[in-house]
């Protein structure tokens, strides 16, 4: 039964985790969401900025996540080979299953993208098949993070389209994000949405569909953002 709750926060994710004196030590499950604030988002509902003078309705939120990989004190004790999409609408596309125990690690590290070295390969199959409409050209290689939104404000209607990849410097989007766990079966990794899309609305405007500056800077402040429960 479980007696006490905590919470971790790290650069890109808000880690919401239950745990007890008893626990069954079953394969580990990383859950992937998206808020608005402290606010669970869907793509049935809209959300107003600060302001009030936006609403989002997001449509589609997909990011990919590879080279996940376990440490316990230090040492490397395992690593994933798989490229994993997250579709945070879609339940059966929003948890990464693995292998390992929670007494197995006590750090996991992993990458929000896909590296050069499958970069360079071109066009690939199962998550990594352009079908799954994630993949930009031979020379562009995938997007790692696609947000889509429409947008209705004051007597018009526009739409959010951020498309962030790129892998080559100085354009490469790719993230290192690093978490400390211990004993967790089940990790919620939460991304807030209210911080990129603010920078949008104070900087970069509401398209970035190509390598660059822009798409470099948003996938840094997407990786840093943390939803803050109350």
């Amino acid at each position: 039964m479980f007696n006490r709750s905590w919470v971790v926060l790290l650069p890109g994710f808000f880690f919401a985790v239950s745990a007890g004196r008893s626990w069954a030590q079953s394969a580990v499950t990383l859950h992937f969401s998206v808020t608005w604030g402290n606010e669970a988002v869907s793509n049935k509902k809209a959300f107003a900025n600060e302001s009030g003078s936006q609403n989002y309705r997001f449509t589609k939120i997909k990011q990919y996540v590879s080279g996940i990989t376990l440490y316990k004190s230090g040492t490397e004790v395992w690593r994933d080979s798989s490229y994993h999409l997250i579709d945070f609408f879609d339940d059966k596309s929003s948890s990464v299953f693995l292998k390992n125990t929670p007494s197995d690690f006590d750090e996991l590290r992993f990458l929000t993208g896909i590296d050069s070295a499958m970069q360079t390969r071109g066009v690939q199959g199962g998550a990594l098949d352009p079908l799954n409409g994630m993949y930009w050209s031979w020379q562009s290689g995938y997007i790692h993070t696609k947000i889509e939104a429409s947008m209705i404000g004051v007597g018009e209607e526009e739409t959010l389209e951020l498309h962030l990849g790129g892998y080559r410097y100085p354009s490469n989007t790719n993230q290192n994000i690093a978490v400390e766990c211990g004993d967790k079966q089940h990790v919620q990794l939460v991304l807030d949405l209210k911080p990129i899309v603010r920078l949008c609305e104070e900087k970069h405007g509401y398209k970035v569909m190509s390598p660059g500056n822009k798409a470099v800077e948003l996938a840094k402040v997407w990786a840093r953002s943390i939803a803050e429960k109350p």
